[in-house]
Formats: structure tokens, sequence, C-alpha cells
């Protein structure tokens, strides 16, 4: 499944997730000199574990939403099933009308990728 959506400064993020046990949500910067993979969330069933700069803007039902979008978080989320290594969603997000733009300061939006990873646990 492929989704493209575009979202103004504030709006949320909804990055649909698949029913199964546990998802990884990792952030790589398109634009970073030595690019490196951040984990930023773990969520386990229904709840979100997040680094400290999500903690307050992350929630979880079936949805990974990032609240308050800026242009820094436009770019690709990808859902993975961790145990069948396979895609399962990918969502396009491109933030426009940032502060940034509307000053006319010709800053453009920074590419980002996140990797948002399942992974089921067998009881």
């Amino acid at each position: 499944v492929e989704m493209r959506r575009v979202v103004t400064p504030g709006e949320p993020i909804d990055v649909p997730l698949p029913l199964t046990d546990m998802v990884a949500v990792d952030f790589t910067a398109s634009d970073a000199v030595k690019p490196s993979s951040l984990r930023i969330c773990t969520v386990d069933k229904d709840r979100a574990h997040c680094g400290p700069d999500y903690k307050e803007r992350a929630s979880c039902l079936n949805t990974l939403q990032i609240q308050g979008g800026e242009s820094s978080d436009s770019g690709i989320y990808t859902v993975q099933d961790l145990v069948n290594d396979e895609t399962l969603a990918i969502i396009h997000v491109d933030v426009k009308g940032s502060k940034a733009e509307d000053q006319g300061s010709g800053a453009a939006p920074v590419s980002q990728h996140h990797n948002v990873r399942r992974r089921s646990v067998q009881s």
C-alpha cells in the first residue's frame, strides 16, 4: 500500500499501523553527512514508548500519530513487518506552508525517511 499526504504545519501526521504486536519507528535524515538511523519510538500492542523529542507529540491507536507536523517531518514513512521482512505500507508526507516559507527565507523543507518496523511476538 502506498499513500501520499499533504499536511499543513501544526496538523498531525498519521502513519497507519497494521495489527501486529510490536513496531519500531526509525528516522534517517536524508541530508546527513554520515547517515544513521535513530529509533524515535517503539509500539508494544497499543502503547507507544518514544524518545524525548517525540514523547509529548506521539500517540498510538492503530496509527502512529505525530502531533504538530513541521516541514522537517516531510519525507517517507515506511511500515515494515520485521518477522516476514516485508514492506506493508509507504506513506509520502509533505508538510507545506512552513513559517520559514511564509517569511520568504528561501528555506526548503528537509526530506526525511522514517521506517516503521513491526515485529510479531509469538504467544
